[in-house]
């Protein structure tokens, strides 16, 4: 049989053509593919470590609305001092009263318009305060122009009355922990010792990964993804704190649960 024997041109001709036909890689597009490969780890690393923190926290919130939210925060009276504005003492009805012994006023610097008992005082006494929290996570409180939505209790006569300082516009606001929040809490002039209340709490996953940690990295429409989880609340009291001459001032109290 006779051979077909190919020219050496030939060959080299054909292994040039084989070699053009083949896809030729791009540095460029390897560089883009690794740089994409990173991101989409590294997106996906957050996600797995979101929705661990978030389950994690879930069991937090969950163990705090069963009674065991115990914020750690100091109040320290720094002065008192009197003032001549013009405020007002309503006395709301029995039926809006805690119980039937303790009266609850309310204290506003307006005339209120209402067919209550109204005293009008011409002067008010002022205490300048700090509350500091001194736990490790951030509580939640309503605020008004950076003083906290006012509740005390107060002495008049002998007869103690929840007193609470009328507001509007409140806002939610947060104290993290170490943060310090200086302000004043008017009271009665006619009284002869107060005690402050604190209404804070501690949200849910979603509003805790909102304010704390790395949560403000994250996309909104994932935040809100989120579970709401439980809210814990809580009311601390200071102790009895007197006014006048005898009062201590500089003082920082750890305020309790009441």
């Amino acid at each position: 049989m006779p051979k077909i024997m190919l020219d050496g041109g030939l060959n080299a001709k054909y292994s040039r053509n084989h070699e053009t036909d083949r896809p030729q890689t791009n540095l460029a597009d390897l560089d883009v593919m690794r740089r994409s490969r990173v991101i989409a780890f590294v997106f996906l690393a957050v996600l797995f470590i979101g929705a661990l923190w978030c389950g994690l926290t879930w069991k937090i919130s969950g163990a705090d609305a069963n009674n065991n939210f115990s914020p750690r925060v100091t109040l320290t009276v720094l002065r008192y001092e009197t003032t001549n504005v013009i405020t007002y003492t309503e006395t709301l009805r029995t039926n809006q009263w805690s119980d039937a012994h303790t009266p609850y006023l309310w204290f506003t610097t307006f005339a209120p318009e209402t067919t209550n008992q109204v005293q009008t005082n011409s002067s008010a006494l002022v205490a300048h305060v700090r509350l500091r929290n001194t736990g490790t996570h951030s509580i939640f409180y309503y605020d008004f122009g950076g003083v906290p939505v006012d509740l005390c209790r107060v002495q008049r006569e002998g007869t103690w009355a929840d007193w609470f300082i009328m507001h509007f516009n409140s806002r939610y606001a947060a104290l993290k922990a170490g943060e310090e929040l200086s302000f004043s809490v008017w009271l009665p002039p006619d009284e002869s010792a107060w005690q402050f209340l604190f209404d804070c709490e501690r949200p849910g996953p979603r509003e805790r990964m909102r304010n704390d940690g790395f949560g403000k990295w994250l996309p909104t429409k994932l935040l809100n993804a989120l579970p709401r989880g439980w809210t814990a609340h809580a009311v601390l009291q200071s102790d009895v704190l007197t006014v006048g001459t005898n009062a201590v001032t500089g003082q920082p109290q750890q305020l309790r649960n009441l």
